[in-house]
């Protein structure tokens, strides 16, 4: 499983002679990680989906994280990492230090200062 130049999820199984997309291309991912098995996948909106490795069949664990984007970003100005620790997975999300004008002129934010850290933890029933 990967992520092409353009943030689009894809996967390679033995026998393939191509890679295969798995999720609509209007996704950006930014971030893949083996938890227990199975494939976990963010995209910016926090949408978080689970993948069985051997069908790759998807099970949403998310549709999005409450409160992690403000409409004025449209989901910019935020920066998603999933994390293993302890036998546990978590979302951890960082609020970028951002320029509004900037963002509302289409330039991209800064990633070097986050102003806060949520951090949300994958329940028994596959929730945050």
């Amino acid at each position: 499983m990967e992520t092409s130049i353009f943030n689009h999820l894809l996967c390679f199984k033995s026998g393939d002679e191509k890679w295969t997309t798995l999720k609509d291309p209007t996704s950006k991912i930014v971030d893949i990680s083996v938890y227990k098995g199975n494939f976990y996948v963010v995209d910016t909106y926090g949408e978080t989906i689970m993948y069985d490795p051997s069908s790759f069949n998807e099970t949403n664990v998310s549709s999005n994280v409450k409160g992690l984007s403000s409409s004025i970003f449209n989901g910019w100005g935020t920066k998603k990492r999933l994390v293993e620790s302890g036998g546990e997975l978590f979302l951890v999300d960082m609020f970028l230090d951002t320029d509004v004008k900037t963002e509302l002129h289409g330039s991209q934010p800064s990633w070097k200062c986050p102003k806060e850290i949520k951090i949300y933890r994958l329940d028994e029933e596959l929730h945050w």
